[in-house]
């Protein structure tokens, strides 16, 4: 089975299987209070500078609201700036906020600058987004939260490390329930 995104596609399709139809337009008012939230995202509101060999925390959570099962993905935009002669990285990952425990295998290198020049060059770095993806299973409501982490393997200086976000390319968050436990 293949899974599309965009919901009218999805619906259209439901409807057509179903042979029943729908009323497009107007006021439909609220979801049945019995209907839980399925999915959900988040996107960064703000940057978040990274300290060197240490995970920090982001602000960015997304509630996943019973047991399940639940596709997580994330994209994280990473901005990194070195002196010349260094070897710096930032890695992001998925915590288990509510077990304070990290999610196993989701560690990402977003961005590496790796100049081993000799240090007085010009200073180099950029930004790039790098895509988490991973199904977790979790037994109660539970929170999830990015975290990232600046690791600096050679010398030189960073000058900016950060998980970024704003008009230009959001780091976000977003979950999709798979099936209840």
């Amino acid at each position: 089975m293949r899974f599309l995104r965009t919901g009218s596609i999805v619906l259209a399709a439901v409807l057509v299987m179903s042979g029943t139809t729908a009323a497009v337009g107007g006021d439909v008012g609220p979801a049945p209070a019995e209907v839980a939230p399925k999915d959900g995202v988040a996107a960064l509101a703000t940057q978040i500078t990274l300290l060197p060999n240490a995970w920090t925390d982001t602000p960015l959570i997304v509630h996943l609201p019973h047991a399940g099962t639940y596709a997580i993905d994330a994209n994280v935009r990473g901005r990194l700036a070195t002196s010349a002669g260094s070897n710096a990285f930032i890695v992001a990952r998925l915590n288990n906020l509510t077990t304070s425990t990290p999610i196993t295998q989701t560690e990402r290198l977003v961005y590496q600058v790796m100049d081993l020049n000799p240090a007085g060059g010009p200073a180099m770095g950029g930004n790039e987004t790098a895509p988490i993806s991973h199904v977790i299973t979790v037994v109660s409501p539970t929170d999830i939260e990015l975290q990232g982490l600046l690791g600096v393997a050679a010398g030189g200086k960073v000058l900016a490390s950060q998980i970024y976000s704003d008009p230009n390319g959001y780091t976000t968050l977003r979950y999709l329930q798979l099936a209840d436990s």
